[in-house]
């Protein structure tokens, strides 16, 4: 089975290569692949994963944080930044079937996978229409923004909206 992750974050296509290590886990690693979601050559950039042969990686002493090639090569820190605009399509192609799974932030704020968001495609499908399909998903679907929680007693209008303190 081979994997393979695109994250849309804001408008970009973000595509990290895969590598496995020795016990067998995919991981995230450079060179991470950045695309704007509306250029035509989208479809070629996801479907260079979908065909590329998984990297081997040895194991590492040094732990730099879960998947952190993403962050680095968007510029961000957290992963709360980018979480909050970002969505994740999991590729599982196995020798009879790709099947994709998204996973985004929940109105409740949360990230979850949503199954009822899965795409399934026939092996014979791989990669050609899947990496077209994958791409115009990744351009037509949208973060879920993060949700305005309002406070007992608190404003009704998101504070981002609400004029500015003046100083007494």
């Amino acid at each position: 089975m081979s994997i393979v992750k695109i994250y849309r974050y804001k408008d970009q296509a973000v595509i990290p290569s895969i590598a496995r290590t020795a016990e067998g886990l995919h991981v995230e690693c450079a060179p991470v692949v950045l695309c704007q979601i509306d250029q035509p050559q989208l479809p070629d950039l996801i479907g260079q994963p979908l065909t590329a042969p998984v990297l081997e990686q040895p194991d590492s002493e040094e732990d730099n944080g879960p998947d952190s090639v993403v962050l680095e090569a968007l510029g961000l820190k957290k992963w709360r930044d980018f979480e909050q605009n970002a969505l994740l399509y999991t590729i599982h192609c196995t020798e009879s079937s790709v099947e994709v799974h998204i996973t985004g932030r929940g109105q409740d704020g949360f990230w979850k996978r949503d199954d009822s968001l899965m795409l399934s495609f026939a092996r014979q499908d791989w990669p050609d229409k899947v990496a077209t399909k994958l791409a115009t998903d990744i351009a037509n679907r949208k973060p879920v923004a993060e949700k305005q929680i309002r406070l007992l007693g608190g404003p009704s209008t998101p504070p981002a909206l609400l004029p500015p303190k003046r100083d007494s």
